[in-house]
């Protein structure tokens, strides 16, 4: 285990969940870094998504391949 430094607004903010949710400090942090790590992944890909529709043609193929796994899904499988 590692230790780190936060600032008093942090630990007295944590204090507090750990107060309304009756999580460990460790498990609201695990929580905190996923929910981070989930919103910065799909900040880079709308940006990347952004970046390749200034592209017509990338894009055109892109859309394309979206539309035919849209197809996959009407197979009547599951």
């Amino acid at each position: 285990m590692k230790m780190i430094r936060i600032t008093e607004e942090t630990s007295h903010r944590l204090d507090e969940l750990v107060e309304e949710t009756h999580e460990s400090k460790q498990a609201l942090l695990d929580k905190a870094v996923q929910m981070l790590t989930r919103k910065y992944f799909l900040v880079k890909a709308n940006n990347e998504l952004a970046e390749l529709k200034k592209d017509p043609k990338a894009w055109k193929e892109y859309m394309e391949e979206h539309e035919s796994w849209d197809e996959t899904l009407l197979d009547g499988l599951e």
